[in-house]
C-alpha cells in the first residue's frame, strides 16, 4: 500500500494536480484520495470490493500503468481479508476465555457456599411445611366444616353481561409510492410518480454472458458502481434520490439476445425488440436512458 501511495502522490504533484482537481476527474471524494495516498486500507473496509476500481481510476488519470501496480493491489486485498479473519478469530477466542473465567468464578462461589445455603434452605422449607399444616388443621378446616350457604352469600350477575372493549384508534397506513415507467422511444423511458425524498434503485444483471456496464448521471460518469466488465449473474446496483429532470444513462457492452436484465426498484424493464435488432446490426454496445419527468 505504501508503494502505491508514494507513486500516486509523486505523480499527482508532478502533474500539478491538487486533491480537489483529482477528485473532479476521478469522481472520488477527497477523503478517499487522501486515504489512498496515506496508505490507509482500513478506510475502505466497507467498500473493499470497489478498492481495485478506485485505484484503476486514479492510475488512469495520473497516467500510471495499472498493470505495474496490479500485483500490489491484489496483495493488499489478500492481506486485508487475512487480517480481518485473524481479528475475528482473536475476538472469538477472547469471548471463550471470558466465559470460561466467569464460569470458574461461579463454580468456586458455589463450592464455598454450598454447605451453608443448602442446609439453611432445608431448614426453612421444613419450618414452612410445619406451619402450613398447623394452620390448615387449626384454622381453615374448622371453617370449611361449619360454613353454610346463605342468600347473602350469593352474588347477583347482570342479565346480559358483555365484554365490550373501548374502541382504540387505528393509525392510518400511508400507501407505498410505486413509480410509473413508460416507454418514450425504443431505448428511452420516462419515470413518473416518484418521491424526491425516496431512493430509486437501478439493478443490471448479465444473464447469458459477461457484459461491460457503465452508469452516467446527467451526462457524468458515476464512480460507483465502477465502469467494468461484470460476470454472469453479478448484480450491478446504482441508487439515486432523484430530482425532477434527472437523467440516468446505462451503457451496455453486450445486449444481444436479451443478455442483460434491467430492473428499476422491483419492476423488470421489458426492452423494445428494436433495441436488440439495432444492437445486433451496429455492434453489441448500446444505451438505455431513464428520465425523471414528474407527472
Amino acid at each position: 500500500m505504501d508503494r502505491i501511495a508514494s507513486i500516486f502522490k509523486h505523480q499527482r504533484e508532478l502533474l500539478g494536480y491538487s486533491l480537489e482537481d483529482l477528485s473532479v476527474k476521478t469522481k472520488l471524494t477527497t477523503h478517499q484520495l487522501q486515504a489512498i495516498e496515506a496508505g490507509d486500507i482500513n478506510y475502505f473496509k466497507d467498500d473493499i470490493t470497489y478498492f481495485p476500481f478506485m485505484v484503476r481510476f486514479v492510475a488512469n488519470i495520473l497516467k500510471v500503468d495499472y498493470e505495474s501496480i496490479k500485483p500490489d493491489v491484489e496483495q493488499i486485498i489478500a492481506t486485508f481479508h487475512s487480517t480481518q479473519a485473524f481479528k475475528k478469530i482473536q475476538q472469538r477466542d477472547e469471548i471463550h476465555r471470558s466465559v470460561h473465567r466467569k464460569a470458574n468464578k461461579l463454580g468456586v462461589k458455589k463450592k464455598n457456599n454450598i454447605d451453608f445455603t443448602f442446609v439453611g434452605l432445608i431448614l426453612l422449607l421444613t419450618i414452612l411445611v410445619i406451619a402450613l399444616v398447623f394452620t390448615f388443621f387449626t384454622t381453615i378446616l374448622p371453617r370449611l366444616v361449619t360454613s353454610t350457604n346463605t342468600d347473602n352469600d350469593l352474588v347477583e350477575l347482570p342479565d346480559n353481561p358483555t365484554d365490550e372493549e373501548p374502541d382504540t384508534p387505528i393509525d392510518p397506513v400511508e400507501p407505498e409510492i410505486v413509480i410509473s415507467i413508460s416507454e418514450l422511444t425504443y431505448n428511452t423511458y420516462a419515470i413518473t410518480n416518484f418521491d424526491e425524498s425516496v431512493k430509486v434503485v437501478f439493478k443490471v444483471t448479465p444473464k447469458l454472458r459477461q457484459s461491460w456496464i457503465r452508469f452516467s448521471l446527467n451526462g457524468s460518469i458515476v464512480a460507483l458502481p465502477a465502469t467494468a466488465t461484470y460476470p454472469v449473474n453479478q448484480e450491478v446496483i446504482y441508487e439515486i434520490t432523484p430530482t425532477l429532470n434527472d437523467e440516468i444513462s446505462i451503457r451496455l457492452g453486450d445486449m444481444v439476445g436479451g443478455n442483460v436484465e434491467i430492473m428499476v426498484n422491483d419492476q423488470v424493464i421489458i426492452l423494445n425488440s428494436r433495441f436488440d435488432t439495432r444492437a445486433s446490426n451496429g455492434g453489441n454496445a448500446g444505451f438505455i436512458i431513464f428520465k425523471f419527468t414528474g407527472e
